[in-house]
């Protein structure tokens, strides 16, 4: 995404110019740099650099597969999958060594390597494959093959070809040329979707094929590619349920199949003939891979398990459990030539990395497949949380730590989430609250449910004993949450017919409460409120704006607020008085879904649904920082460490992080 220079634009009073001077890169792992967008900055601003990201998770379905795939070079131990919006290619020995495509619009479904490892093809639900390269992620190729989704593809080994199954109905499975796009033949036959494509290894011509499955309960045999459009189809019926994937071994020699039958078929890839079936599993056979030599397979299965199977003989020679839950279910399994090591995912998007032998994972990498819905930082620990439920712990390191786990239900569908040294607090949709303390992450078994769901959440940065455990908001009222063991609320404000509560933030000391209502006929205000310990009561004046306060924040002392506005405005004001302090404007182009103070308050961080982060100095005309796009498809998320580093979360399942330096 190439930053035009000279360019410049109007932000409120100020202007800013854009230039390739500040452009942001990611270099993480690989030696691999991503281009993250243009900056504009101005005197005396502090200068972001990304630092480090901690990438999402494969997407999961229950009851489906999940496409992962190794480097087949066999030089590198990283593995490519999709997840949310973007594509995503890391090691699994560190996995803070990452890189992230960003290019999709839609839900990206599978991310696949060519034979040489220097290029992965991604596709989505829009139908468009995009090829880019590992290196530099710049994209070579978009390929529009389809208008419905797609579930696989497979590059030939001379890189002319690429094969691809979806969801496109009459064209289920074909094969196009590279980089033209145009049809190498179509693989006709199947009745139903394509799950799953592969293309022989290390045979062209007339020893080439290209095979496929899907929900017909078949397998597509094609000799190609490219495949003639009038040979007559070859589809293969030895499973009696959905054939969730196909994939050729590393010789080329023999080809594997695994299905909802709960069986494993291997096929010889000359005649396609059934030389073996195993049939091993007690639930669904939902993903496959093969060992460096050929001789051996492994699966995963919605039983909770991971197999290694001798091809020839159909002996197995490895088995690993997860646990008894439905999220234990394992969806997705690959086989890292470089090491050796067996990689699974489990449906609640766990990745387990594995030595084969051992009696347990070596490595459990937490991630989020679905969109982060807001994230809290204390310290050095970052806390997230998804829509789905899923709160991750992470620690702002150099390199990668051994992730804690939270046990415990935290509420199912998360709208906010906020933390201290003491306590993180959830509350979800359904207006239940759940606390864990930060020393065990053990979540309550009884949440605090609240009648009018939930909007937002604080909780105060340095609590005392007369601190509240946490303030909530929602349309109707809000709710200060007691510290007592267990947690109760305690104290209770409603709001009048045509008031609608939309953000609250709390001081340091949970003594001074701000929240934001939005008025009926679309302005905002936002009222204070003193907590004593005991009760509420009003304080300070009203601050009256033309929109809604969409998310607030107090400064560490106590004496500033700032306001990110529905209407994309930022504002600072002193608390109680409401006089206008220095500082913010009109940057942001959508609403402002994040705010938050750096640790010595001469900060303000804000995040908006247009992807990008600004960095605001308090007190100061100066130009802000913008960094565009911090997160494709919008922020959700912002926070300050303690050593001055800015935390970032957004809707493409990834958490970034920023080193702050003066520019001057």
């Amino acid at each position: 995404q190439p930053n035009p220079k000279n360019l410049t634009s109007r932000v409120g009073k100020r202007k800013t110019t854009n230039s390739s001077k500040w452009q942001t890169h990611l270099s993480v792992g690989f030696s691999i740099i991503e281009p993250f967008g243009s900056m504009t900055t101005g005197t005396g601003d502090v200068e972001p650099t990304l630092w480090m990201t901690f990438c999402g998770n494969p997407n999961t379905n229950r009851g489906e597969g999940t496409r992962i795939h190794a480097d087949p070079t066999s030089m590198s131990d990283r593995i490519a999958y999709a997840s949310g919006r973007v594509a995503v290619v890391r090691s699994v020995t560190k996995p803070e060594d990452s890189v992230v495509f960003t290019n999709h619009t839609a839900t990206v479904t599978c991310a696949r390597f060519s034979a040489d490892g220097e290029l992965v093809a991604s596709g989505d639900e829009a139908g468009l494959v995009r090829v880019w390269e590992v290196s530099s992620l710049r994209q070579r190729w978009e390929l529009q093959v389809s208008t419905a989704p797609v579930r696989d593809v497979a590059f030939s080994p001379d890189l002319k070809f690429l094969a691809v199954g979806g969801d496109q109905r009459g064209g289920y499975s074909k094969v196009i040329k590279l980089p033209s796009g145009g049809a190498a033949g179509s693989c006709t036959g199947h009745q139903k979707k394509v799950l799953s494509i592969d293309i022989r290894p290390n045979a062209s011509g007339e020893a080439g094929r290209v095979a496929s499955c899907g929900e017909d309960f078949s397998v597509g045999w094609f000799v190609g590619p490219p495949v003639k459009d009038l040979s007559v189809p070859k589809l293969l019926k030895h499973h009696s349920n959905f054939v969730n994937q196909v994939k050729f071994s590393p010789t080329g020699a023999r080809a594997a199949t695994c299905s909802s039958d709960r069986t494993v078929a291997i096929l010889d890839a000359d005649t396609a003939d059934v030389i073996q079936t195993i049939a091993r599993h007690d639930g669904a056979v939902l993903a496959l891979d093969w060992s460096k030599d050929g001789s051996e397979v492994v699966t995963a299965s919605s039983d909770k398990s991971i197999k290694v199977h001798q091809v020839e003989s159909g002996e197995e020679t490895y088995s690993l459990s997860f646990g008894s839950t439905v999220d234990d279910m394992q969806t997705g399994c690959v086989w890292v030539h470089k090491t050796g090591d067996l990689v699974s995912l489990s449906l609640r998007g766990d990745l387990h990395v594995i030595e084969k032998g051992a009696s347990s994972p070596k490595l459990r990498i937490q991630g989020h497949s679905k969109a982060i819905v807001g994230l809290a930082v204390s310290g050095t620990q970052i806390y997230s949380a998804d829509y789905t439920g899923l709160v991750i712990p992470w620690t702002v390191s150099s390199s990668w730590t051994e992730q804690k786990v939270f046990s415990g239900k935290p509420p199912v569908n998360i709208c906010a989430i906020d933390a201290n040294s003491k306590t993180v607090a959830c509350v979800g949709q359904d207006g239940k609250i759940v606390l864990a303390p930060a020393a065990t992450l053990q979540f309550e078994d009884q949440p605090i449910e609240v009648r009018g769901g939930g909007v937002d959440i604080a909780v105060p940065l340095s609590p005392n004993d007369s601190s509240p455990a946490a303030i909530m908001i929602n349309e109707s009222r809000l709710i200060v949450v007691g510290g007592q063991d267990p947690a109760a609320a305690v104290a209770q404000k409603d709001f009048e017919r045509s008031e609608k509560g939309c953000s609250v933030a709390v001081s340091a000391d949970g003594s001074l409460i701000a929240y934001g209502l939005e008025i009926s006929g679309g302005s905002g205000e936002v009222r204070f409120l003193q907590w004593d310990g005991t009760a509420l009561s009003k304080i300070g004046e009203v601050l009256r704006m033309p929109s809604p306060a969409n998310r607030l924040a107090i400064s560490p002392n106590g004496s500033v607020l700032a306001v990110g506005e529905k209407s994309r405005r930022v504002k600072l004001y002193e608390t109680l008085s409401g006089d206008k302090v220095e500082g913010g404007g009109v940057l942001h182009n959508a609403r402002v879904d994040a705010v938050r103070f750096s640790p010595d308050g001469t900060l303000v961080a804000t995040g908006s649904m247009d992807g990008s982060v600004a960095i605001w100095q308090v007190g100061s005309d100066a130009d802000p920082q913008k960094m565009v796009p911090a997160h494709r498809g919008g922020v959700t998320g912002v926070g300050f460490a303690d050593d001055g580093s800015l935390v970032t979360c957004g809707s493409d399942n990834a958490i970034r992080v920023w080193k702050l330096t003066n520019s001057v």
